[in-house]
C-alpha cells in the first residue's frame, strides 16, 4: 500500500534523468529532487519509501535513506515508469531494489539470527526476510571476520552503505513478513552529506524532530500489529517518545537493538550488552 503519494510530482524529473550513465550527486541533488531545505539540512525525494508491506510482522526502521539507497531508488523507478507500472508498484520495486544490503544486511541477519527470530516466524533464517538478490546466498554462521572482508562504500557521515548485493536465501514467503522503513521518509542531507544523527540531533531540529515524529506516527499506525525494531540509538530515541505518548506500543518494540553499519565498531559489544533483554521481548510476545 502506498503510504505517501508525492511520485506524481516527481515522476516527470525521474524519466528525463539521462540513461546510460552512472548518476552523480549534481544529477539528483537538484532542484527537481528538493523537497524541503531548512538551513544546511535538505531532504530530496526518493519512491522507496512511499511504500509499505500491509503483512508485515516485522518493520525494520533505520534513521534515513543514504544517497546510494536514493540513486538505486530512483533507478529502478525510473524503469518501472518506462513500463507504464502505476504508483504503487512503482514504489514497491523501488523498496525492493533499494533497501538493507551488503554488510549492513549480513550484520542484521547474523544478529536476528542471534536473536533467534527466524524461529519465532517460522523461517529458516531471518535471510529469508529478504528477497533474494543476483543468486548470491547468505552463508548462514559466517563469522565476523567474514562479514568485515566484504566491502563497504563509506558514506561522507561515516555510516556504512554496503556494495555487495543479495546476502540471503529463504522461504518464498519470509519478504511479505518484513517491511523496512526510515525515520526520516526521504533522503536527508547536512551540507550535502549523509545526514547521520548529529549536527543537529534528530530531535533538537525542529524540522527533523517534527518529520520524524509525523512520519512515524503515520506509518506506524498502519502497522500496529507488527513488531518494530528500531535501528541504532538514534531512532530508538524516537520511537521512544511516540511510545510514551501512545502512538506505539512499547510492547511490540525491541529496544536495544545496535546499528548494523560496519562503520559502528561498538556493534558487537552493544548487542551483547542487550541480549537477553531482546531475548526475552522476542519470547514474551505471542506471534499467533
Amino acid at each position: 500500500m502506498l503510504i505517501s503519494r508525492h511520485l506524481r510530482s516527481y515522476a516527470e524529473a525521474i524519466r528525463e534523468l539521462p540513461e546510460g550513465i552512472e548518476w552523480t550527486r549534481e544529477s539528483l541533488l537538484t532542484d527537481s529532487f528538493l523537497m524541503e531545505r531548512h538551513g544546511e539540512l535538505a531532504m530530496y525525494y526518493a519512491p522507496h519509501n512511499e511504500y509499505a508491506n500491509p503483512s508485515a510482522r516485522i518493520v525494520l526502521v533505520g534513521l534515513t535513506p543514504g544517497w546510494t539507497q536514493m540513486r538505486i531508488a530512483i533507478r529502478e523507478a525510473r524503469g518501472a515508469l518506462a513500463e507504464g507500472l502505476g504508483d504503487e508498484a512503482v514504489c514497491r520495486r523501488a523498496k525492493e531494489a533499494a533497501r538493507f544490503a551488503g554488510t549492513m544486511r549480513a550484520h542484521l541477519i547474523a544478529m536476528l539470527d542471534e536473536l533467534g527470530l527466524h524461529r519465532h516466524l517460522g523461517l529458516r533464517s531471518s535471510g529469508a526476510l529478504f528477497r533474494e538478490r543476483d543468486g548470491l546466498p547468505f552463508l548462514r554462521g559466517v563469522s565476523e571476520a567474514g562479514l568485515a572482508a566484504i566491502p563497504v562504500e563509506r558514506s561522507s557521515d561515516g555510516l556504512g552503505e554496503g556494495s555487495a548485493e543479495g546476502m540471503m536465501v529463504g522461504s518464498a514467503d519470509g519478504p511479505h513478513l518484513m517491511h523496512s522503513t526510515s525515520a526520516l521518509r526521504f533522503p536527508v542531507f547536512a551540507r550535502g552529506r549523509n545526514y547521520g544523527g548529529s549536527r543537529p540531533g534528530l530531535l533538537a531540529s525542529p524540522f527533523l524532530r517534527e518529520a520524524a515524529l509525523g512520519s512515524l506516527r503515520d506509518e506506524l499506525g498502519m502497522l500496529e500489529a507488527a513488531l518494530v525494531i528500531p535501528l541504532g540509538r538514534t531512532v530508538e530515541q524516537a520511537l521512544r517518545i511516540l511510545a510514551e505518548e501512545g502512538s506505539v506500543d512499547d510492547a511490540r518494540c525491541l529496544w536495544g537493538f545496535p546499528h548494523p553499519s560496519g562503520a559502528n565498531g561498538h556493534r558487537r559489544k552493544q548487542f551483547d550488552a542487550q541480549r537477553d533483554r531482546m531475548e526475552r521481548k522476542l519470547a514474551s510476545i505471542r506471534w499467533g
